[in-house]
């Protein structure tokens, strides 16, 4: 099928209009566009204080806090747990704290045994209960996923051409 330029163009104004008409998106996208995790958690801590004293609204407090895990896939929550479990274990058997410098270490430890996909679920998970991590942090981590991602590319074999004669010669099932 020959798709001519302006149908190009007319299929990406279509898609940027329904882009822009979906309003919401997932839960970490409507966050992004508002405000940064650690400015989430400092909201967060700001409301705790004030509602210090009134111990009727502790409840209402757990439904602030917990929000953040609900409004995600209850399985994307359960991986989200798993990994930082999975982290805090080696953490613990490593003698380390849960800052951001043992997560690197802990990232780096893992390229030998998982994938760029397990890399980005511990890191995003750990984003979701520690807040957000400077920059400099995030970009080794990012380096670290993406380097972790080529070496899968690099890894994966191509798919074997079969010539015309090999063709002709297989037999067909």
């Amino acid at each position: 099928m020959v798709v001519f330029p302006r149908h190009e163009r007319v299929r990406k104004r279509e898609r940027e209009e329904r882009n822009e008409s979906v309003k919401g998106g997932s839960c970490e996208q409507v966050s992004q566009r508002k405000f940064s995790e650690s400015e989430r958690f400092l909201a967060i801590e700001s409301i705790k204080k004030k509602a210090a004293d009134k111990a009727h609204l502790g409840q209402l407090i757990d439904v602030i806090v917990s929000a953040n895990w609900r409004c995600r896939a209850p399985s994307t929550a359960q991986s989200y747990q798993r990994a930082n479990q999975r982290r805090m274990e080696w953490m613990k058997g490593m003698g380390m704290d849960s800052g951001p410098e043992a997560l690197i270490l802990y990232l780096a430890n893992q390229t030998e045994f998982v994938g760029a996909s397990s890399l980005a679920t511990t890191s995003a998970a750990y984003k979701l209960v520690n807040g957000s991590l400077g920059e400099a942090f995030n970009q080794i981590i990012a380096d670290i996923v993406n380097a972790r991602r080529r070496e899968e590319a690099l890894v994966r074999k191509p798919p074997k051409i079969l010539s015309e004669k090999e063709i002709d010669q297989r037999p067909y099932s």
